[in-house]
């Protein structure tokens, strides 16, 4: 038992006290969000308008300090929703500019260079982004980065990848992502555990 649980009880690691720890600066979280959530949920890559202005909002803001410096607050999710009459005039602005030039057989660099820029934008358009420290569905058309503290703060000292894990899912297939996290990645991890440390034990 460790010092300062109750009897028959085991201290929480998340939420147990980091004595002499500095708190990870606001702006190293930023940017880290900046990095991982157009990897894992733009198909580009690319760092999107809504995102950039979700991240400079005061009340995100306020939950990612609440994120570094709360034990309580464990996990929070980024959400990538589409919306819906925007979809619909992307989709017919794209379909002029494609017919447009496919009619005239343009082959101008240039002109496709635009062409380019103006799909990224009116797409850039569509996409909201939203901030919260719940994991909840909500829509089947969306797509969400979970954010998971490992420790009860985020360190100064300590690298990202030590102290945040990143789960993707797709409310789509609810039921497929938690059959695939369960079966196909944490149940093989630990029957290898298992097997290298009955190795090692013998």
């Amino acid at each position: 038992m460790e010092d300062g649980a109750p009897s028959g009880q085991f201290a929480d690691p998340a939420t147990s006290a980091v004595p002499n720890a500095s708190l990870l600066d606001l702006a190293v979280l930023v940017s880290h969000i900046r990095r991982v959530v157009p990897a894992n949920l733009e198909s580009d890559g690319v760092l999107l308008d809504s995102l950039k202005e979700l991240l400079q909002a005061d009340a995100t803001l306020e939950l990612l300090r609440r994120f570094i410096s709360d034990p309580q607050c464990k996990a929070i999710t980024i959400k990538r929703q589409l919306v819906k009459g925007k979809v619909i005039l992307f989709c017919f602005v794209w379909c002029y500019h494609f017919l447009n030039a496919q009619i005239s057989f343009s082959t101008d660099d240039d002109e496709e260079d635009q062409a380019g820029q103006l799909n990224s934008a009116d797409m850039d358009n569509c996409v909201h982004y939203s901030i919260s420290e719940d994991v909840k569905y909500s829509s089947p058309k969306n797509s969400i980065l979970v954010l998971n503290k490992c420790g009860p703060i985020l360190e100064a000292e300590k690298p990202m990848r030590q102290q945040i894990r990143l789960l993707t899912l797709e409310e789509s297939t609810p039921y497929e992502d938690l059959h695939r996290c369960v079966s196909d990645t944490m149940a093989p991890f630990f029957k290898s555990l298992v097997k290298e440390t009955g190795r090692a034990e013998r």
